[in-house]
C-alpha cells in the first residue's frame, strides 16, 4: 500500500471513529455526554488514552498535515508475507530452514511515547468503538 492509499484509508477510519464518539459526546444531549463520560471512566487507562489519541490523530488528519505515522522497514520471513496470489509462481514454494527474510514497510503511531503498529492500534480502536455502540444500545434501547 502506498502513502496515498494509507492516507485515504486512515483518514476515513479516523473520521468514522470520531463520528461515533462525537455522537456520544454531543453537546446538545447531556444524557449521552454523561453516559459517555461514565463509560470512559470505567475503561482501562490505556483504552481511554487510545480513544483520546485516535481523536487527536483524526484532528491532525483533518485540520493539520495528517496523522502522525512513522514508517519503518522490518525484515520478516518471506513465508509471513501474504501478498502472492495463488496463481503466482511463488505460491506454494518451499523454502529452506530458516526461510529468507524480506523487508516490508510497517507503520507505527507514537502512542504514549511508545511505537504502536497502526494496524494493531486501529483494530483495538475499532473494538472499543464496537463495545461502546453495543453498550449505548443497551443503555438507550429504541422504543
Amino acid at each position: 500500500m502506498d502513502r496515498e492509499d494509507l492516507d485515504f484509508y486512515l483518514r476515513a477510519f479516523l473520521a468514522a471513529g470520531r463520528t461515533v464518539t462525537g455522537f456520544f459526546d454531543e453537546k446538545r444531549n447531556r444524557q449521552y455526554r454523561r453516559w459517555f463520560h461514565q463509560c470512559k471512566m470505567v475503561l482501562a487507562e490505556s483504552d481511554r488514552k487510545l480513544l483520546n489519541h485516535m481523536t487527536s490523530q483524526r484532528d491532525a488528519e483533518i485540520h493539520e498535515e495528517g496523522a502522525e505515522v512513522l514508517p519503518e522497514v522490518e525484515f520478516v520471513p518471506v513465508t509471513e508475507i501474504d501478498r502472492a496470489p495463488r496463481s503466482s509462481p511463488a505460491y506454494g514454494m518451499h523454502w529452506g530452514i530458516p526461510p529468507p527474510k524480506i523487508g516490508t514497510k510497517v507503520l507505527y503511531f507514537n502512542l504514549r511515547g511508545k511505537r504502536a503498529k497502526v494496524t494493531t492500534t486501529c483494530k483495538r480502536h475499532l473494538e472499543l468503538l464496537d463495545q461502546l455502540v453495543r453498550d449505548f444500545e443497551s443503555a438507550f434501547p429504541r422504543e
